[in-house]
């Protein structure tokens, strides 16, 4: 985030970052704080009226998902299941975003 800050000419005042939602949340509430998160993650604080949403829209920022589980040697099931829940992934969110489904590696 800091780079592509900077590549824009934007110098940021980062402060702490916290990954913990009730942290993230407590903070916001009890400061003049700001987060950079998901749409979804404070969905409710949002339509309660609690927090303020503005989208980023330049400079435009990508994100990559991967869907990770524990390896139990059934490459097959594992296979169709990780097919399954992209395509559901994708039909959820894929109305939303930029959505994309593939291998990253």
């Amino acid at each position: 985030m800091e780079s592509m800050a900077e590549a824009e000419g934007i110098a940021l005042n980062v402060v702490m970052e916290v990954e913990a939602v009730n942290l993230k949340r407590e903070l916001m509430e009890s400061r003049r704080a700001f987060s950079i998160v998901p749409f979804g993650l404070f969905s409710d604080d949002i339509a309660n009226g609690r927090f303020a949403i503005r989208p980023i829209v330049s400079p435009r920022i990508t994100r990559t998902l991967c869907l990770v589980n524990r390896c139990n040697g059934r490459h097959g099931a594992h296979k169709e299941l990780v097919t399954i829940l992209l395509k559901i992934l994708s039909d959820k969110i894929g109305t939303q975003l930029n959505w994309h489904t593939g291998d990253p590696a």
